[in-house]
């Protein structure tokens, strides 16, 4: 044969085989999806349906693969709760899926990853959950973190607070987000971590803080307020303002805050003054409109106008500050509250980003 037919030969065995792959695989997509939905269905009935329809599903279940079901049971499962969670987990166990699970555990960290994000499928005290937040390989602790709902976090809270400190980021982020779907029960736990050393995991948990609500947080987060990080004093200034305290010792350290060296420390420390309405530290906070940077003269305009009437009364004095800056903020401020909501206060929440930031130098050299 000539080189030109071996070459047509050839190109039509490859063109052959990319068709017979290509079919195979869409037929294998087809089965699983037709398996998956016939899994949903069977499922629907068995948490929607009387202890005997559940009890009848389970045969047609059983006779399922394994993959599409554990997918269906794992769908469900992240979308329901309280009675129909049980009743999905007693069909796990019953299907075979919970043994599954145990199976891929044991296997290589690939296994053991696919084992963590079907972990919610198998009992809460069972203490695989818990092998797998501990896991060696890092893949497969984030995956175990990532499954959990809002109580499980809560009950796993003391390991999370440990991941917090994991030499790997992504088990660091994992856990925080974890810890971030919690409700005020959580409140204790962070207590007891803040009170801890300053490690990189206490940043975060910090964090954590400016995102929970709860006067019972403003103690703790004093101690943090001297650190030397500003990044932590920026958000012990954030979670102050959360935690709704107006504590006397709480309002000193905004107060302090509010003249830390760093500009964001500051800027954090004016909005927290506004979401507290701490109308003690009002006099301080107008003269924060005169700060060489532009973020914190913002923040501390927001502040004022959501403080009405005595915040935008000063806002009004400061329309002839012998200062450019503080009166153009004045009259921005003042400008935003009229226009968006016409009620002489600013909405919490308001971004204002119509002035861009005006390098300090070109304030001291006006």
């Amino acid at each position: 044969m000539t080189p030109l037919v071996l070459a047509a030969i050839g190109t039509t065995l490859v063109a052959a085989t990319y068709v017979v792959v290509g079919v195979l695989h869409d037929m294998a997509v087809s089965h699983h999806e037709r398996s998956f939905e016939r899994a949903r269905v069977a499922l629907a009935d068995t948490v929607l349906g009387s202890e005997d329809a559940a009890a009848r599903a389970i045969p047609t279940l059983r006779r399922l693969p394994r993959r599409a079901l554990a997918q269906a049971l794992v769908g469900l499962s992240t979308d329901l709760g309280g009675d129909a969670r049980s009743r999905l987990r007693r069909v796990s166990e019953a299907t075979g899926v919970s043994r599954h699970i145990r199976r891929l555990a044991r296997g290589r960290w690939r296994q053991r990853a696919c084992a963590a994000q079907l972990q919610m499928l198998l009992p809460d005290d069972d203490p695989l959950r818990t092998a797998l937040l501990l896991d060696p390989h890092p893949v497969v602790r984030a995956r175990a973190v990532e499954t959990l709902g809002p109580e499980e976090a809560l009950d796993a809270s003391p390991h999370l607070f440990a991941l917090l400190r994991d030499g790997n980021p992504g088990v660091r982020l994992a856990a925080q987000l974890a810890l971030l779907r919690c409700d005020a029960r959580l409140v204790p736990h962070l207590m007891a971590h803040l009170e801890g050393d300053g490690s990189p995991g206490t940043l975060l948990g910090l964090e954590v803080a400016a995102n929970l609500p709860d006067p019972r947080l403003g103690a703790v987060l004093l101690r943090h307020a001297d650190d030397p990080d500003p990044n932590r004093r920026m958000l012990v200034a954030t979670a102050l303002g959360s935690t709704l305290s107006q504590t006397d010792q709480a309002l000193a350290v905004l107060s302090a805050l509010l003249d830390d060296p760093d500009s964001t420390v500051r800027a954090s420390a004016a909005g927290a003054i506004g979401r507290l309405g701490a109308l003690e530290l009002v006099p301080h906070l107008a003269a924060k409109l005169s700060d060489p940077a532009w973020v914190v003269r913002r923040e501390a305009g927001a502040s004022l106008a959501r403080m009405a009437p005595v915040g935008t009364m000063l806002l009004r004095v400061h329309l002839a500050d012998v200062d450019r800056f503080a009166r153009d903020m004045a009259r921005q401020i003042l400008d935003i509250v009229t226009t968006r909501d016409g009620t002489g206060t600013l909405a919490d929440g308001m971004i204002l980003s119509t002035v861009d930031e005006m390098p300090d130098e070109e304030r001291w050299a006006s």
